[in-house]
């Protein structure tokens, strides 16, 4: 198995080529996928500074996932169709920025009616999975235009879910 330290330089060294990348915690303890190894991932931060431009999927399930983030994703994902996210620090803001996006999954995410408007309105997206997110959303759904493209879409209120 690789280290730690040869597995930073071979994710540098691949980054570039990536189409899809899952990254996440489990029992506080954080690890990545790639080529369906499971592995000790590095600090989230390491992941925003690579060279993604390939890049068409990225789950990233992680409770420190936030906004600054989803900027910096934005920025070097230009291809970017699918983002599935997870973290109470989302909001929405920077979305609109992921031109390509066409799925956005934001479970027990904090995604705020104006950015939602916009993200509907903006975006082609053909599936949004807002489950369990902290504010509602169910009236901005029904009154944006965009919401017409969606194929799926997944709701449920946050209380639910503690």
């Amino acid at each position: 198995p690789l280290s730690k330290s040869d597995y930073i330089y071979f994710f540098e060294l691949t980054s570039a080529a990536m189409e899809e990348l899952y990254i996440w915690n489990v029992h506080s303890k954080a690890f990545d996928s790639y080529l369906g190894r499971h592995l000790m991932r590095p600090e989230l931060s390491f992941y925003l500074r690579r060279d993604f431009s390939n890049l068409k999927e990225l789950c990233i399930a992680d409770e420190n996932m936030n906004n600054s983030m989803v900027n910096t994703i934005a920025k070097n994902c230009r291809q970017l169709r699918c983002l599935s996210v997870s973290s109470a620090y989302v909001t929405g803001k920077h979305m609109i920025s992921m031109t390509k996006l066409e799925s956005l999954v934001a479970r027990e995410c904090s995604i705020e009616t104006e950015y939602l408007s916009e993200i509907l309105d903006q975006l082609s997206l053909t599936h949004l999975d807002l489950t369990a997110n902290r504010h509602q959303v169910e009236k901005t759904i029904l009154q944006s235009a965009g919401a017409k493209r969606l194929q799926r879409l997944g709701i449920s209120d946050a209380q639910d879910y503690g």
